[in-house]
């Protein structure tokens, strides 16, 4: 007998192993974008604190102390009152789209200022400033909450 086509359980087995073959490479697909999204919050993360940081840093002493005092505790990113101000502008053409997508990016970014005075003589010349930044890994599940923390030294002008 002469056969020239494969049989269905050839054909079946066939896209079995071909099915096996592809699943590395599709998980190795799913943990590349996994690792992609993280990296991306990672650095969302950095460029506001560092942001954030250079803000107190440009304040005069006092000025940067009252700031640091004045906010307590762990905010929201999109509660900040300069991102509120510049979304505010009227210059922004489309600042409601541009509010939205903010929205979306910063969604479980949250902030927390802190401020260490210097211990000795230096005491009232100089003080440590953390900024720390947190967010979600996944969404909706706050055991996954990372966080990055920038820290500077902020000197009196009078040195």
């Amino acid at each position: 007998m002469n056969r020239n086509a494969m049989s269905m359980i050839e054909l079946l087995l066939g896209v079995v192993i071909f099915s096996f073959a592809m699943l590395p490479l599709l998980w190795m697909g799913i943990t590349t974008g996994k690792s992609v999204y993280s990296v991306g919050k990672h650095i969302m993360a950095g460029q506001l604190a560092a942001g954030q940081l250079d803000r107190l840093l440009s304040l005069n002493y006092n000025d940067c102390i009252k700031k640091i005092e004045a906010t307590t505790g762990e905010q929201s990113v999109m509660s900040d009152p300069l991102l509120d101000q510049i979304l505010k502008n009227p210059a922004l053409a489309d600042s409601g789209e541009m509010k939205n997508d903010l929205e979306k990016s910063f969604k479980n970014f949250k902030y927390e200022w802190t401020k260490t005075d210097a211990s000795g003589p230096e005491k009232d010349q100089m003080f440590e400033i953390a900024v720390r930044i947190s967010w979600l890994v996944e969404e909706g599940n706050p055991k996954t909450r990372q966080q990055m923390t920038l820290r500077a030294v902020k000197f009196r002008e009078t040195l």
